[in-house]
């Protein structure tokens, strides 16, 4: 039997749910990229870009983790909760950064 790795959203407001995010530096290397492979497919990456006050890339992204945001707020920033059981992502959570 195969298993699929398609996602599928059932909410149907994912559209709204705005959020910006960073991966530091220290993530993007060779040998995290299974993790980050399963890492990013929760989010559906609108805009991404190198922020040197971070020290790795700022995206912002579409994702089911994030908040609903209202027509006319800002999009807010994110930090994302990786939970791994040896090197095995078991749950990802996104905490709003409220500023």
């Amino acid at each position: 039997m195969i298993q699929s790795n398609v996602v599928q959203i059932q909410d149907v407001d994912v559209w709204r749910r705005h959020g910006r995010f960073c991966i530091l530096d220290a993530e993007l290397t060779e040998s995290r990229i299974n993790y980050l492979f399963n890492l990013m497919r929760q989010f559906l990456v609108v805009d991404a870009e190198y922020d040197m006050s971070w020290g790795g890339v700022q995206y912002t992204a579409l994702s089911p983790l994030f908040d609903i945001v209202p027509e006319g707020e800002q999009v807010p920033e994110y930090k994302i909760i990786v939970t791994e059981l040896g090197g095995e992502i078991i749950h990802i959570h996104a905490e709003r950064l409220y500023t």
